[in-house]
């Protein structure tokens, strides 16, 4: 995975880190050419940028390393007047720019007139060259509104019009199937049945291919699972070394990145599939004007609203970034997982169960130390924590393990042999997982030596599986997860619930009841924390359940849920539920 060298730049708001990247994305999140050329610029002047991570963190991006640009953009029009002063400071540059046939279909509803953009597509090319102009058509839309030949006509009649002013298409299939927000405007604007066979993909391909040698074309593909070599086609990289090197040969820094081993590892947030060589993004979601129905980083119109009327062209980001105001950590922090005290331990990166709210995947795409969900679920071992001899602490020192992934079948021997190290040194373990009843069987089996030394700590945050499968996709069922806990408790081993975060405060008295008979130390009880931060809300069906959750962890909800709760010896509360009630915090007696 790409890491860009860091820096100091002076902000706003002071000296600040940066990171100063080599090549530029502008920008797969937002159309900057089309609506920012002025702020792009004047951040060029500047030298810096600001922008927002996946999780709602701030970056500063400086510009000293750039040497190379790639512009993505439906429409390059406001560009021409900037190109000049770009290539006079020896940046280089290119476009990919999509031009759809949707005249009728109200799929891009905001775009100019397709001859406006068409004009504009011939403008650029005759001052740059066409080998700087990729045409990109994508998605590609077959629906039960958008037939495959009509689709083909359409693709054929932007052609007809653009040979001769670039050298290459770019095509990509519409896949609307993980986002339900995307769907939904789908259906609004009279496409259904748009999950295009592989069948028909081969068709497209085929015909692009002829296309393509008719209008003396390259085809490529970009990020699809297919492959369509046997037309000639080969999967794109967007952001392309080798195009770079063809326009700037006498530009020694660029050429030796795009040489260099650097340019061959993924950026942050690719998908497997893709291709392209790392680039740093300077863009924002949900700030795009021309909200097109099928665009991921659209949102909702409202937010887009909000967004587009706060933008300033004097800016360091596209839209402000509110910032809330750093607390330095103590050593004595009593939040999250620290209430819980005792030694963090972790023997892999990443984990399977997908949980939509998860801080630790949120943190390590800050970091840069995973590119997104993709590669986060990978659950892959660190052998170093494993099997070099790891020192681990002994005399009784409480151990949590583990607290950034979980104990899954994947990694379960991995977490086996760690765990058996820990306890046979004499540590105090919690083990801490949404527990998998084969996992927790054979953990049971394994250690009833050291019942003593163990505290199962299970995560149940509702009794509700289908709020569980929303919020925690991957990880077991709540009636697998209570049979881990009755099981645990039946073979004698200390027991205790985590109920954060709680995703079902109107049913919570049904999980503390049907829950409490297997538990011998507490049950937790605790909210979902940094919603908006961590939680991509982009989706509707998530975006409408996180407003349920909050509507059910307002301070009256657990002001109530607490007084029914406040005497029992085997309810605690989490860190923020007693700085919401201003009560004393709950201490861990198993630390």
């Amino acid at each position: 995975m790409a890491k860009w060298p860091i820096t100091i730049i002076k902000t706003q708001n002071g000296f600040q880190k940066a990171v100063a990247p080599t090549i530029l994305s502008v920008s797969r999140l937002s159309d900057v050419p089309a609506h920012r050329s002025d702020w792009f610029m004047n951040g060029m002047d500047r030298e810096h940028f600001k922008t927002m991570g996946s999780y709602g963190h701030k970056a500063y991006v400086s510009t000293k390393n750039v040497q190379g640009i790639v512009f993505w953009t439906k429409y390059p029009g406001p560009m021409l007047e900037h190109i000049d002063d770009l290539d006079a400071r020896g940046i280089a540059s290119y476009f990919l720019v999509t031009l759809n046939n949707y005249v009728g279909i109200n799929v891009e509803p905001n775009l100019p007139p397709l001859d406006e953009r068409i004009r504009a597509f011939w403008e650029m090319s005759r001052k740059i060259g066409k080998h700087r102009m990729i045409w990109r058509a994508d998605p590609i839309i077959v629906a039960k509104g958008m037939p495959l030949e009509e689709t083909l006509d359409r693709i054929e009649q932007v052609g007809e019009q653009l040979k001769g002013y670039t050298q290459k298409l770019v095509f990509g299939f519409l896949e609307p199937q993980k986002n339900s927000s995307i769907r939904k405007r789908l259906d609004k604007a009279g496409l259904s049945q748009y999950d295009i066979s592989k069948a028909d993909q081969y068709k497209v391909a085929e015909r692009l291919a002829q296309l393509g040698k008719k209008w003396a074309m390259q085809v490529a593909s970009c990020c699809e699972t297919l492959n369509f070599s046997q037309y000639g086609i080969m999967k794109n990289r967007c952001t392309d070394p080798e195009l770079f090197k063809r326009i700037a040969p006498g530009n020694k820094k660029l050429v030796d990145y795009c040489n260099s081993a650097a340019a061959k590892t993924r950026g942050v947030g690719q998908q497997k599939r893709c291709q392209c060589m790392p680039a740093k993004d300077i863009g924002m979601k949900f700030s795009c004007p021309y909200a097109c129905a099928y665009c991921y980083a659209f949102g909702s119109q409202e937010t887009l609203d909000h967004n587009v009327a706060q933008h300033d062209p004097e800016g360091e980001s596209i839209y402000p970034i509110s910032q809330k105001k750093k607390v330095k950590k103590s050593k004595t922090n009593n939040s999250g997982a620290n209430q819980w005290g005792g030694v963090k331990v972790n023997c892999c990166k990443g984990c399977s169960h997908a949980c939509l709210y998860c801080y630790a995947r949120g943190l390590a795409e800050q970091r840069e130390q995973v590119s997104g969900m993709d590669e986060w679920l990978q659950e892959k071992v660190r052998p170093k924590d494993v099997f070099k001899g790891r020192k681990y602490y002994a005399d009784g020192t409480s151990v949590m393990f583990p607290t950034s992934h979980d104990i899954t079948p994947k990694n379960f021997w991995a977490c086996f042999h760690v765990l058996e190290k820990m306890l046979s040194a004499g540590n105090r373990v919690k083990v801490v997982s949404k527990p998998h009843l084969e996992c927790i069987e054979t953990l049971c089996d394994g250690f009833k030596r050291y019942k003593k030394q163990i505290l199962f700590r299970f995560s149940i945050g509702a009794t509700d599986n289908t709020i569980l499968s929303l919020w925690e996709p991957n990880a077991p069922a709540y009636e697998e997860r209570k049979a881990c806990l009755r099981l645990a408790h039946e073979r004698g081993f200390q027991t205790s619930v985590s109920v954060e975060p709680m995703l079902d405060s109107a049913h919570i008295d049904d999980l503390v009841a049907d829950l409490k008979p297997y538990v011998t130390e507490v049950l937790w009880i605790g909210t979902m924390n940094y919603i908006h931060q961590y939680v991509d809300i982009s989706n509707q069906a998530v975006a409408q359940d996180a407003q349920r959750i909050e509507a059910g962890q307002t301070i009256q909800v657990i002001r109530d849920i607490h007084s029914r709760y406040m005497n029992d010896p085997k309810i605690k509360w989490k860190e923020t539920i007693s700085k919401m009630l201003g009560v004393p915090d709950s201490k861990d007696i198993w630390m």
